[in-house]
């Protein structure tokens, strides 16, 4: 299992690893990737164009989490 996170305060960081240990998924039965990143103002940080380049998975199954405060999230996961 491989968690993938941009986290500036540690929350994004903190929740992917949460649902990682909950999914109780032993390392060596599956790959997963779990992709956690902050929304602002519902919409994921511009820095964060190319975070994804390079990342090849392969048909490997995928969670997206966006982690967001007090607002709505509007098309972060569709980002």
């Amino acid at each position: 299992m491989w968690a993938v996170y941009f986290s500036p305060t540690e929350t994004s960081q903190e929740t992917v690893l949460a649902i990682a240990e909950g999914t109780s998924i032993p390392f060596r039965d599956i790959d997963l990737v779990i992709a956690g990143l902050p929304v602002y103002a519902g919409r994921l940080p511009g820095c964060l164009d190319d975070f994804f380049t390079g990342l090849n998975g392969d048909s490997t199954p995928a969670v997206a989490v966006v982690i967001y405060g007090n607002r709505e999230y509007n098309d972060a996961l569709t980002e």
